[in-house]
């Protein structure tokens, strides 16, 4: 069934409007395509496997009950994604998922601990001779790597890449702050702390709720407090030496 044919048989079946904001993309795309898009998913010709990574996918962002609708030899079925886990995929369907009406699921926990704890244990006495060897300057090279490397797999659209990328990323930033812990500057948390307050403070239309409006998101609002937050005359005032024949 082409595109036009499934919109059309959709509209006979009153499941899609004139009106309706949608996007149709293949099964195949189930691993890499938006979840949160302010409009109906359409996914066509998805096979077994497709649904799988879907269904793993929505597991991870909406409540077992949101509901989909499954198009199967022109026959609408309304089932949750927690069920759909048990429905059988003989052949290619149709997925039809509708992120605004879907309830997200709350925010799984997460820690730094078990990271933070190899780290350690890596730049501890019996631990790897390599890594006690390194400090700031030998591993800054690998700083750059890791960055590179993750934007090489958001230039893909590489997913799964992306995920082991950030971690790649995530082990450098560990380690730079479990070398400076050690050497009595600063800690993980430290680190963590200073991003957050950061991040508040450079936003304060949304968590002072000053000047709530289109410029104070602006990059030039930005641009300003940042200079005022840093007392930098000037916009390229504290860039990188690094940058500078870039």
């Amino acid at each position: 069934m082409n595109t036009k044919q499934l919109l059309s048989l959709l509209e006979e079946k009153g499941l899609l409007s004139e009106n309706d904001y949608f996007s149709v993309v293949s099964g195949s795309r189930a691993d890499i395509v938006s979840l949160t898009g302010r409009e109906l998913l359409i996914l066509k010709d998805c096979s077994r496997n497709d649904a799988e990574i879907l269904i793993k996918r929505l597991l991870r962002v909406f409540q077992d009950a949101t509901p989909l609708l499954v198009l199967d030899n022109e026959n609408v079925l309304r089932i949750s994604i927690k069920d759909f886990n048990n429905y059988p995929v003989k052949k290619e369907i149709t997925v039809l998922f509708d992120g605004r009406k879907a309830k997200a699921r709350e925010a799984l926990p997460y820690s730094f601990e078990a990271i933070d704890r190899t780290v350690h244990t890596l730049l501890a006495p019996g631990g790897c001779p390599w890594d006690r060897a390194q400090d700031h300057q030998s591993m800054r090279t690998y700083v750059l790597q890791e960055a590179f490397e993750t934007i090489d797999a958001i230039d893909k659209n590489d997913m799964v890449n992306l995920k082991e990328e950030l971690g790649d990323v995530l082990f450098q930033i560990v380690f730079h702050s479990v070398l400076a812990e050690k050497e009595g500057f600063f800690t993980l948390q430290d680190v963590i702390d200073g991003i957050s307050d950061k991040m508040i403070l450079r936003h304060p239309f949304v968590f002072k709720k000053e000047g709530k409006d289109s410029y104070a998101s602006s990059p030039e609002a930005w641009e300003k407090r940042k200079r005022i937050e840093k007392n930098r005359k000037y916009l390229f005032s504290g860039v990188p030496k690094s940058l500078h024949c870039i």
